[in-house]
C-alpha cells in the first residue's frame, strides 16, 4: 500500500487502497464538492469533511437529523449546528512576547508545499495533512484523523499530529466549538441563523461547553470538548504545556494550550467532543448528558472509541459490501456510494428520515423526498431490514400532517407531502429562481401527487421482502387505507371514456406541469388502491379484532373495498396501441419531437435550444425516466415488446437532469438484454458525486443515486427480484464483460444469502442455519433448499444441475 503521508502514525490507520477516496491536489475551487464527498455521518449526526485548519472559500456544515427550524429562512430547513471541528495550529510562538502576531498554519497564510485527504470508506475515517511553509520558510506538517462514531452516536473526535520540519520552538493548538455557523453561508438570499446561544461556557471541569436552543421549537443542542492526551508520539507521560487557557469570546468557546517541541518531533493530541439534543432527552436540558457522556469519553480515550466505530463499520460492510472481480476502481466506485448510503440512515427515532441531500449539505434544505422509498429504500430492504422499517416508520410517524395536507387541498385521507421535514405537512417553498434571479412558482408540492402512491409501494415491498407482518399491523395497513382513500376523492369519473381520471398533476418528469392523466401518477394510483384493498381483506382474515379497532377509528366505510378495486380496474392509462406506446400524459406525443444526438464530457446529453421550462414544457423532452420508472416498478405492467418499446422511444428524448434519471435507464438497459449499455450508464450513475456531473455536489450527496447503483448492482446485474406468482427470490445474473465476478449478500424473508455470480455459475451460501426451507429460482429454476449446516453452499451452472457442497 502506498505511504501518502508524512506522519507515519496516519498511514498506519488506512484500510487497502480500494477502499479510500484520494484527494493528492489542494484546489480552493474544490471545496465544496470535497466537503460533500469527505462528509462523514452516523444517521444521528452529519459534519461536511471542511478542514480543521480552515480555509476559503468553505461551507462548513454540522447537521442532527430532525433538527428543523424556519426562523428567517424561506422554508423550514435542516439547521447548520455549532461547528466541533475547528482546531488551529500556531508555529513558533514567543511566549514572551504578548504583542506577537499569532497566524495560524493554513492555506491562507502559507504555502502548501504537501496535501493530502483521504476517506478511508472501510472504517468511516477522514484523514488529512497538509506540509505548510510559512512566510519565515518555516515547514511544518499538519495531520488529523477525525470520525463520527457510529458506536456512540453522540460522540466525535479528531487526532492531531503536528510536526516541524525544519525549525523548533514553541507551538500553540487551539481547539474550538464555533457558534456563528449559519445555513447558507455562502448564499445571502437564503443566508439564516436558526438558533440563538444559551451558553459558551470555558473551563467547567477542563472542558468546553456551548448549548444552543433553535428559534422556532426551542430544541436545545448541547455540545461539549475537551482537548486530551497531549504528548510526544510514542510516549506515554503527558507533554509539559507552557500555557493552557479557556475562554469564551462572543459566539465561540476556545481551549488553548502551548507547548515546546523540538525539529522533527512529533506532538500529538486528541479532541473529543459529545454532542446531544433535547427531542432525545424528553424535552430536558442537555449539559448533564453531555457532561456525563464526555467524562466517559475521557476516561476510555479516543483510541478505543475508534476501535468500537471500526468495529462497527466492519460488521455494516459484513451485510452491505458488495466485491467485483476484474475492476479494482469499479471497487471503489461502489463501496464510495455505499458508503455513505448506509451511513446515513438511522434507526434510534422514528421522527427522521432519509434526506435527498443526505446528511451532506443544505441543498434541497434538507428535505424528504420520495427519493428515500423508491432509490433507497430497496438497498436497506435486502440489506438492513431494521433501518428500512425505521424509514418507514418515519412516513407513519408524519400521518397526521399528511391527513392535514389532503383536507388542505380537499381531498379525503393522507395526502403525503413533496418535500418533507418535521411536521409531516408540504415544505416546498414557493418559488425557485431562475438564472436571471426571477421567481418561479413551485407547483410540486401542490400536484406531483404520485409521492403518495409511492410511499403505499414501498411499504408493500418492504412487507414482502422482509416477512413482517407485524410492521403490517402496526403502520403500514393504516398507511395504505389512508393514502387509498386520497386516491378516491382524488380520481374523476370520465363519462366518455367510462373511466377515472387524474387531472392536472406534475409526473416524475418535471419539464411539463399541469398536465393531465400522467401514466406513472394513474398506473401507481391503481396499484396503490389494489394492494389497500387485498391488504385489508387478507388482515382482516387473520387479524379481525385487530383490523375492526383501526377501521373503527378510521371510520371506515365497508363499500371501500368495492370501490377501490373498481377505481382500480377502471383506471385510464393513456396509450398508442399501434406503437406499443404508453403516452407519458395526455397530449405528449403532440409535443415538439426532440431527440438527443450530443453529449457533453461528462457523457451528458446536450440541448441544443433555449432550456427554460417554458420553452421544454411545449417539447417531448422530459427531465428524467418517468414511464419507463413506471415499467421498472410494475414489471406486469406490460409485456416485453411494449417495454422494450417504450424503453427505445423514451431514452432518446430523456435530458438526464435529475439524479434519479441514469441509474433508471441502465437498470431497464439491463433487464431488456443490454448489459454494456447498462455498464455505461451505471458508471456514469457511480459518479455522480465524485465528477459533480450535475455541478450542484457542494450542495450535498446525490443521495437517490447511490441508491440507484445498488439497484443496478443487484437488481440489473445480479438479477434479483422477487417473483410474485410463486413467492420466491428470482436470481438471474449478467454480468459486464469487465467483470469475472459479482459478490454480495442480501437478506430474504429472515434468510441471508451470501451470493457469488459468475458469467456461466453461481454459488450461494447461507451464512448461519435457519429452520424452514428456503425456496429461490436460479436462472428460471425453481430450487428448494434447506440448510442443515452453517456455511452450506450450492453451486448452480446457468444450463447444469446443481450441486451441494456441504
Amino acid at each position: 500500500m502506498a505511504a501518502y503521508f508524512y506522519h507515519e502514525a496516519l498511514n498506519r490507520l488506512l484500510s487497502e487502497d480500494d477502499w479510500l477516496i484520494v484527494q493528492d491536489t489542494y484546489d480552493p475551487k474544490s471545496n465544496f464538492k470535497h466537503e460533500t464527498l469527505f462528509t462523514l455521518t452516523n444517521g444521528y449526526m452529519g459534519t461536511r469533511g471542511a478542514f480543521e485548519q480552515g480555509a476559503v472559500p468553505e461551507m462548513p456544515g454540522n447537521y442532527l437529523a430532525g433538527i428543523f427550524n424556519k426562523g428567517d429562512g424561506p422554508v423550514r430547513e435542516l439547521v447548520n449546528l455549532p461547528q466541533w471541528h475547528g482546531i488551529s495550529v500556531f508555529a513558533n510562538r514567543n511566549a514572551l512576547r504578548y504583542a506577537e502576531e499569532a497566524s495560524p498554519l493554513n492555506a491562507q497564510t502559507c504555502e502548501v508545499i504537501r496535501f493530502c485527504r483521504i476517506l478511508d470508506m472501510k472504517q468511516g475515517i477522514l484523514i488529512s495533512e497538509s506540509v505548510y511553509r510559512d512566510r519565515d520558510g518555516h515547514e511544518t506538517a499538519v495531520g488529523t484523523c477525525r470520525f463520527v462514531s457510529r458506536h456512540d452516536v453522540h460522540r466525535t473526535g479528531i487526532r492531531l499530529f503536528a510536526t516541524p520540519l525544519n525549525h523548533e520552538g514553541v507551538f500553540g493548538i487551539e481547539s474550538r466549538i464555533d457558534g456563528s455557523a449559519v445555513n447558507w453561508n455562502t448564499n445571502p438570499k437564503f443566508r439564516a441563523k436558526h438558533f440563538n446561544l444559551l451558553a459558551a461556557e470555558d473551563g467547567d471541569s477542563e472542558q468546553l461547553y456551548l448549548e444552543a436552543v433553535t428559534k422556532d421549537e426551542a430544541i436545545h443542542i448541547g455540545m461539549g470538548s475537551a482537548i486530551h492526551g497531549l504528548s510526544r508520539i510514542g510516549q506515554q507521560t503527558p507533554l509539559p504545556t507552557i500555557y493552557h487557557k479557556f475562554s469564551n469570546e462572543g459566539e465561540e468557546c476556545a481551549e488553548y494550550v502551548e507547548f515546546r517541541i523540538g525539529r522533527q518531533e512529533t506532538v500529538q493530541l486528541d479532541k473529543l467532543v459529545v454532542t446531544y439534543q433535547s427531542l432525545e432527552l424528553n424535552g430536558g436540558r442537555p449539559r448533564d448528558a453531555v457532561h456525563r457522556n464526555l467524562a466517559r469519553y475521557r476516561s476510555e480515550g479516543w483510541t478505543q472509541e475508534l476501535r468500537k466505530h471500526t468495529n462497527r463499520y466492519a460488521k455494516m460492510w459484513q451485510e452491505a459490501d458488495i466485491q467485483i472481480a476484474g475492476s479494482e476502481e469499479d471497487n471503489r466506485l461502489v463501496r464510495f456510494n455505499l458508503f455513505h448510503l448506509m451511513s446515513t440512515a438511522y434507526s434510534g427515532s422514528p421522527a427522521v428520515s432519509m434526506a435527498a441531500k443526505g446528511l451532506h449539505g443544505e441543498g434541497y434544505w434538507g428535505h424528504v423526498f420520495w427519493d428515500t422509498e423508491i432509490f433507497m429504500l430497496p438497498f436497506f430492504m435486502y440489506t438492513f431490514p431494521d433501518l428500512a422499517q425505521s424509514l418507514l416508520k418515519y412516513r407513519y410517524e408524519k400521518l397526521g400532517g399528511a391527513r392535514e395536507n389532503a383536507r388542505i387541498a380537499g381531498y379525503a385521507g393522507a395526502k403525503f407531502p413533496w418535500q418533507s421535514a418535521a411536521s409531516g405537512q408540504e415544505e416546498i417553498p414557493p418559488f425557485s429562481y431562475d438564472e436571471h434571479g426571477a421567481a418561479q412558482p413551485l407547483w410540486m408540492g401542490k400536484i406531483e401527487d404520485h409521492v403518495t402512491a409511492d410511499i403505499a409501494y414501498a411499504v408493500c415491498q418492504y412487507v414482502a421482502v422482509a416477512d413482517d407482518p407485524a410492521f403490517m399491523l402496526a403502520c403500514g395497513l393504516e398507511l395504505l387505507i389512508e393514502t387509498a382513500r386520497f386516491w378516491q376523492s382524488r380520481v374523476e369519473y370520465d363519462a366518455e371514456r367510462r373511466q377515472y381520471v387524474i387531472l392536472n398533476v406534475i409526473g416524475p418528469d418535471e419539464f411539463h406541469e399541469h398536465v393531465d392523466n400522467n401514466a406513472y401518477t394513474n398506473a401507481m394510483a391503481a396499484r396503490n388502491l389494489v394492494q389497500a384493498a387485498a391488504t385489508l381483506t387478507d388482515f382482516q382474515a387473520r387479524f379481525p379484532a385487530e383490523v375492526s379497532d383501526l377501521l373503527a377509528r378510521l371510520d371506515w366505510r365497508p363499500d371501500d373495498i368495492a370501490e377501490w378495486r373498481k377505481i382500480a380496474a377502471l383506471m385510464y392509462i393513456p396509450r398508442d396501441e399501434e406503437r406499443l406506446l404508453i403516452e407519458q400524459f395526455d397530449g405528449y406525443f403532440q409535443k415538439k419531437d426532440y431527440q438527443f444526438t450530443a453529449f457533453d464530457a461528462l457523457g451528458m446529453p446536450v440541448y441544443t435550444g433555449n432550456p427554460q421550462l417554458a420553452e421544454l414544457e411545449q417539447t417531448q423532452i422530459i427531465k428524467q425516466a418517468d414511464t419507463v420508472m413506471l415499467l421498472l416498478l410494475l414489471r406486469g405492467f406490460a409485456d416485453a415488446a411494449t417495454v422494450q418499446a417504450n424503453y427505445d422511444y423514451y431514452e432518446k428524448r430523456t435530458w438526464h437532469q435529475s439524479s434519479l434519471s441514469m441509474g433508471m435507464y441502465a437498470l431497464m438497459a439491463q433487464r431488456l438484454g443490454d448489459t454494456e449499455k447498462a455498464y455505461d450508464l451505471w458508471l456514469r450513475t457511480a459518479r455522480t458525486d465524485l465528477m459533480d456531473r450535475h455541478g450542484n455536489a457542494g450542495l450535498g450527496l446525490h443521495a437517490a443515486a447511490t441508491g440507484a447503483v445498488w439497484q443496478v448492482l443487484i437488481f440489473g446485474f445480479g438479477g434479483v427480484q422477487p417473483d410474485e406468482s410463486s413467492g420466491m427470490l428470482e436470481i438471474a445474473p449478467s454480468l459486464p464483460r469487465a467483470w469475472k465476478s459479482l459478490s454480495f449478500t442480501v437478506q430474504w424473508r429472515g434468510y441471508r444469502l451470501a451470493v457469488e455470480a459468475e458469467p456461466e455459475h453461481l454459488h450461494i451460501t447461507l451464512p448461519e442455519i435457519r429452520q424452514g426451507i428456503l425456496q429461490v429460482k436460479i436462472w428460471g429454476r425453481p430450487y428448494a433448499w434447506r440448510a442443515e449446516h452453517s456455511g452450506e453452499r450450492i453451486s448452480i451452472a446457468r444450463r447444469r444441475e446443481a450441486s451441494i457442497n456441504g
